[in-house]
């Protein structure tokens, strides 16, 4: 079994705002290199709210809303369990750039190993 580094992991507060990302689709998980939760939050959110909306009786509405109980607390659990990957970095902005014709949105990235 790998040995974890415990002073290059997560600090509770770190793990608590991947959490919070983790509202927004799963964003936390994403960004942090958890690839299968995030796709795992981005589909039980997006489930929450097709269910949500098409529901014609309250069992269903109640499922959705178990659902969207379910998918909230993994994503606060979750982050507890990861330790910090050093091997893939990735960085987004989103912004506008400048440019001849006026003023465009433009979005840049660094992705490194």
């Amino acid at each position: 079994m790998k040995k974890i580094n415990a002073a290059n992991d997560y600090t509770a507060g770190e793990r608590l705002g991947i959490g919070f990302q983790n509202i927004l689709l799963g964003l936390g998980s994403y960004r942090n290199g958890h690839w299968g939760d995030g796709i795992f939050l981005t589909g039980s959110k997006l489930m929450v709210c097709y269910l949500g909306l098409t529901a014609e009786d309250e069992a269903e509405w109640d499922f959705a809303l178990g659902l969207g109980i379910v998918s909230l607390a993994y994503g606060f659990v979750r982050p507890f369990f990861y330790h910090k990957n050093n091997s893939v970095n990735l960085s987004m902005n989103i912004g506008v750039i400048p440019t001849a014709h006026g003023v465009e949105p433009g979005v840049s990235y660094r992705l490194s190993w």
